[in-house]
């Protein structure tokens, strides 16, 4: 289901230090824009980039971007554990964000709103870990969440604030969003009230955005 954001499929990206990132696409052959979306968020290209055997990833086309955008696929078949960071975020995603569907008694179609804000939780309080080849420490778990091993700073949650997902949420009006919607200045409402549907962040900027849906649409 499509209706409010148009995308049918998701296309998740991990970082050697377990940093989630996740981007909706309305077609299977979208999966590169979402991939240049991804190295867009990280500031660059990495060195090399781990991808399945699908064939969107696999082109002629797919080949010649990783060559432009100076990163190196790696395809190795009989060794897909390479995708398992991976294929266990996508298992976390899916968990986490249909438990946020079902407890706050929403439409399917929020699947997408649900999957950046669970992103953005096992982000900021997941522990980070070395990365798989770095010797005797390879695995081990860094005292440091992955949201501080990747921005190089802590979460703070006086910029951060979570509410359940589904949880009843107000938006305070400015003076020209009320005039916009035509509202008396003095006896209209200050605020409007909705469902609380998750928090997007811009990877690139830092920035947190607050999601409500107030049913108008």
């Amino acid at each position: 289901a499509s209706v409010f954001h148009g995308f049918h499929y998701f296309v998740v990206g991990v970082t050697k230090r377990s940093y989630i990132l996740v981007h909706g696409i309305t077609y299977k052959n979208q999966g590169l824009f979402a991939i240049a979306r991804m190295f867009n968020d990280l500031g660059g290209s990495p060195c090399y980039t781990h991808v399945d055997g699908a064939g969107e990833f696999n082109s002629e086309i797919a080949q010649g971007y990783f060559l432009h955008a100076n990163t190196s696929p790696v395809t190795i078949e009989a060794e897909h554990w390479r995708n398992g960071p991976a294929e266990r975020a996508i298992g976390l995603l899916k968990g986490h964000a249909n438990a946020c569907l079902h407890h706050a008694d929403a439409p399917l179609n929020f699947w997408y709103l649900a999957l950046p804000h669970v992103a953005l939780l096992l982000n900021v309080l997941r522990r980070a870990r070395h990365p798989s080849g770095s010797g005797a420490d390879s695995g081990k778990q860094l005292d440091m969440t992955v949201y501080e091993a990747h921005f190089g700073v802590r979460p703070s949650f006086a910029s951060l604030v979570v509410g359940p997902f589904g949880c009843l949420a107000f938006v305070v009006l400015t003076p020209e969003q009320r005039s916009a919607r035509g509202f008396d200045k003095s006896w209209s409402p200050k605020a409007i009230a909705g469902m609380f549907v998750g928090v997007w962040h811009n990877a690139r900027k830092n920035i947190f955005h607050y999601l409500m849906y107030d049913g108008t649409r």
